[in-house]
């Protein structure tokens, strides 16, 4: 599951980019950011941390075995909080 296939469902996504990797990203309320891109993770952090935004790294949930969700949303929340790496 990308963006994509979650912008296709009527929901607000992202793509969180970071050196070296990208992951997903989807408003878990009828919002989005005003501007097409954000450069500062805090605000990102903080929407996650409110549950406004809910991310995970999709690279996980399509490998073979399944990665559990839970899982997924961890991994993302790790390259988020990388502040070296955003």
């Amino acid at each position: 599951m990308d963006a994509d296939t979650l912008e296709q469902a009527g929901l607000n996504t992202l793509v969180v980019l970071v050196r070296g990797h990208a992951f997903t990203g989807v408003w878990l309320r009828d919002e989005c950011f005003p501007e097409p891109a954000v450069d500062d993770g805090l605000r990102l952090r903080k929407r996650v941390a409110l549950n406004e935004l809910s991310v995970f790294d999709p690279t996980g949930v399509t490998a073979r075995p399944t990665v559990p969700f839970e899982r997924a949303v961890t991994e993302a929340k790790r390259w988020l909080d990388a502040n070296e790496t955003f």
